[in-house]
């Protein structure tokens, strides 16, 4: 059998539902197999009514046992099996509830969520590592400029790595005559085409999941407008795949 590790198994005890104090006296009762109030208070050196509230809580959820042995309060804990019995019930209401929820929630509105300042750059990547799982693919309709590069240099390189250990891929569309910065396009994970007219998007889009970010570059005051609408990201996404098709792939 493994080796017991105290602090481990009360921070386990606890990521189960119980508190500090419950989970060491109920790591106690175990150990000792039954226990009076008395001998768990030598042992913990808590207060009183802490012990006695962790104690009353135990046998109220189940975990423990109370009866008089020699005229004392003798406490003594339930099999630990209780512990699993009690997680697979939590999941399995989880599982009864969520799909009425999901009734009621129905086809959510639209979210529009507007971010300024310095980090609103940033929070658009770390909103795309959140949202895209292994494997997955983002668009950007433009913005591959040195003024997005500007915004976003700080956090680009370790957003870069993070995307290309989950082996998320990049397409970027160019437009004629935007100032390229090669650090945005360059990469295994990355792709950019770009796509000949003087119709350059003046606020990039960036196309991920069920969201279209659009980026307002402005360096004094830079903002990322997210519209979460699937259809709204549908859409962007045919549109960009439509450039896509007619542009010209960019060497790196």
């Amino acid at each position: 059998m493994a080796q017991i590790n105290h602090n481990e198994v009360i921070e386990d005890l606890q990521k189960l539902g119980l508190t500090r104090y419950e989970a060491e006296i109920y790591f106690i009762l175990v150990k000792s197999g039954e226990a009076s109030a008395g001998a768990v208070l030598a042992a913990t050196g808590y207060h009183r009514e802490q012990v006695y509230r962790a104690l009353k809580r135990l046998v109220d959820q189940g975990l423990a046992t109370t009866y008089k042995k020699s005229k004392r309060g003798t406490y003594a804990p339930v099999s630990p099996d209780v512990l699993t019995q009690k997680a697979l019930a939590k999941v399995d209401t989880a599982k009864s509830v969520v799909p009425y929820l999901e009734q009621l929630r129905g086809v959510p509105a639209q979210l529009i969520r507007v971010t300024e300042g310095g980090q609103a750059i940033e929070g658009l990547l770390a909103d795309i590592d959140a949202c895209l799982p292994e494997g997955g693919e983002y668009f950007v309709l433009g913005g591959a400029g040195s003024s997005f590069y500007e915004l976003s240099k700080d956090a680009l390189a370790k957003y870069h790595r993070r995307f290309a250990k989950k082996n998320i891929s990049t397409k970027i569309i160019v437009f004629e005559g935007e100032d390229l910065s090669q650090e945005l396009v360059s990469g295994k994970h990355i792709q950019a085409r770009v796509v000949a007219g003087q119709f350059g998007a003046p606020a990039p889009a960036t196309v991920y999941g069920d969201k279209v970010a659009i980026e307002i570059l402005d360096p004094d005051n830079p903002a990322v407008i997210t519209i979460e609408n699937e259809k709204v990201a549908e859409s962007y996404r045919k549109m960009f795949m439509a450039l896509w098709r007619i542009g010209k792939p960019i060497a790196v």
